[in-house]
């Protein structure tokens, strides 16, 4: 028995050797998997029109992240690509009964009403060149913002013929046609299929035309009815401002207010109001949040405040405090994990709720400005509150080497097209 032992025993060290050492292997999560970088490598491959890459790389992303809709959207429009619709309604449905996103539902019902089906490049502003044969040239192409709208953009013989805009769920709510009737071109606005406006444009390189006026207007100041703009060397807003008219509509130096902004940022604000006894100056961060506001006369706590703030995940404030009582929340808006804008809201002595935007591009204005990865205009937004909120879509050429047109919609009088979630209806 005892020299049984004598083998026996040295086994079972081992096995319990084995064990502890398999216990010991680092079991440590793995690094978190960069999903937007992963998104934007396929999509890369869509737009080379490299399809059978892209379905592989889309496929990983959906085998990570089984309810990602951008995926789900770019594997259809590759399946798409290689004239496979079935198999593109196919993970389209997959991702429907998964997410119940409304856009997807949306292309399922589009696919299954088209006859014929163009490829339509998600999350991108560069567009590809059809393929140049006897046949017309026609393309379609999909540009998505922040705050998942997106446009389509139609063209046939590289001219623009058609413009789409839908919202989040998938609703078209904007549709513009343009006819070309021999040297000149009409288009045809419809919000909410409804008819907004009928008038002859003419193209041009909106994005050149605005480096000529910057350079027109170095070092000018600019005067219109009660507001007034002051340029730098390269032609950027650094002081903007209006005063309050009087009773024979001229402007009075009683009461306004002034901004003052460094590099595009604004960093302070001046109100006042002086034959009421108020004035005040706030001083801003870098990314446009009040930092500081001292002056007196608005009383109610409005006076000398300090403001502070808890942050997201990419540094950018989700509630603010004034004097450490929480006063107002922000919803943010990414777009590629980079900051477009956010809706604030607050609500006042008088139960009032009050919403606008705040945006890291002030350009002598207010509002939230997207750029595509060429640094070119794709939308422009001022959303004051439910009342009043305009929009402008940029219009880009076949190519996309430039933006050739522009629709601006004013709201104040129409169904709003961005309706705030904090505001009264």
């Amino acid at each position: 028995m005892k020299n049984k032992l004598k083998f026996i025993i040295p086994i079972v060290i081992a096995v319990i050797a084995i064990i502890v050492a398999a216990l010991c292997i680092d079991f440590t999560p793995a690094e978190r998997v960069d999903i937007p970088s992963l998104v934007s490598t396929a999509q890369k491959y869509l737009i080379e029109n490299n399809y059978e890459q892209a379905i592989a790389e889309f496929n990983k992303i959906i085998e990570i992240d089984p309810i990602n809709v951008d995926a789900y959207i770019g594997i259809a429009d590759a399946y798409i690509g290689i004239g496979d619709t079935e198999k593109a309604i196919e993970w389209l449905q997959k991702g429907y009964e998964l997410t119940g996103n409304e856009r997807l539902k949306a292309m399922i019902d589009k696919l299954n009403s088209d006859d014929e089906v163009t490829v339509t490049a998600m999350e991108t502003s560069a567009l590809t060149e059809a393929d140049t044969t006897s046949e017309p040239i026609k393309n379609e192409v999909k540009i998505s913002y922040a705050d998942e709208w997106y446009s389509i953009f139609k063209y046939e013989n590289k001219n623009i013929v058609g413009m789409e805009l839908y919202d989040m769920s998938g609703n078209k709510r904007l549709n513009a046609n343009y006819e070309y009737i021999g040297n000149e071109v009409e288009r045809t606005v419809y919000v909410d299929d409804v008819l907004y406006s009928t008038e002859n444009v003419t193209f041009g390189d909106i994005m050149a035309e605005e480096e000529k006026l910057k350079k027109e207007r170095a070092n000018t100041r600019e005067e219109h009815d009660n507001n007034w703009w002051v340029y730098d060397e390269n032609g950027d807003c650094i002081e903007h401002g209006w005063h309050n008219l009087d009773s024979d509509g001229n402007p009075t130096n009683d009461s306004g207010e002034d901004w003052y902004y460094n590099n595009g940022k604004i960093y302070k604000t001046h109100d006042y109001f002086y034959s009421l006894g108020w004035e005040h100056n706030t001083y801003y961060d870098g990314k446009g949040y009040p930092l500081k506001r001292e002056g007196n006369g608005y009383g109610n706590g409005h006076d000398n405040i300090t403001y502070t703030y808890e942050y997201d995940e990419y540094g950018y404030p989700i509630i603010q405090y004034q004097n450490g009582k929480k006063c107002t929340e922000y919803i943010n808006f990414y777009n590629d994990n980079k900051f477009v804008y956010a809706i604030s809201h607050f609500e006042d002595e008088y139960n009032d709720i009050h919403s606008f935007e705040i945006n890291n591009n002030y350009d002598g204005g207010e509002g939230s400005t997207e750029l595509n990865e060429n640094g070119q205009y794709i939308r422009y937004i001022n959303h004051i509150n439910t009342l009043y909120t305009y929009a402008i879509y940029y219009i880009p050429s076949f190519d996309g080497t430039k933006m050739i047109d522009s629709i601006w919609i004013d709201c104040s009088n129409i169904k709003p097209l961005f309706e705030c979630p904090y505001c009264n209806n």
